[in-house]
């Protein structure tokens, strides 16, 4: 997607499905300091994660490029590491009926 008023093209990738408060918490820990490395943690608007990473459209390149998606997919595979590690929300489960309904 090109963004024209920062004059990038906006790379982005869905990271699972819609975040909940664990997830939300992640987001904003990586987006701290930048420790994602200019990849970027946010909420689409139908509340799904996603990871983006601005490409300025001068260095648009076929090498830049590819690398700039190899860093994003890299960003991605650890927040998939990261997230898997992360403690569950509780009380989201305790509030949600059909998962005290489920069969052991």
């Amino acid at each position: 997607m090109e963004h024209g008023a920062r004059a990038q093209i906006l790379l982005s990738c869905a990271v699972g499905g819609k975040m909940d408060n664990a997830q939300a918490l992640l987001a904003a820990q990586s987006n701290f300091m930048q420790a994602g490395g200019g990849v970027v943690a946010c909420a689409a608007p139908d509340g799904r994660m996603h990871l983006q990473l601005g490409v300025p459209r001068a260095d648009c390149r076929a090498d830049s490029l590819m690398a700039a998606i190899d860093a994003l997919l890299g960003q991605v595979e650890a927040w998939e590491t990261r997230s898997a590690r992360a403690e569950p929300d509780v009380d989201a489960l305790r509030r949600n009926p059909a998962f005290m309904m489920q069969s052991v």
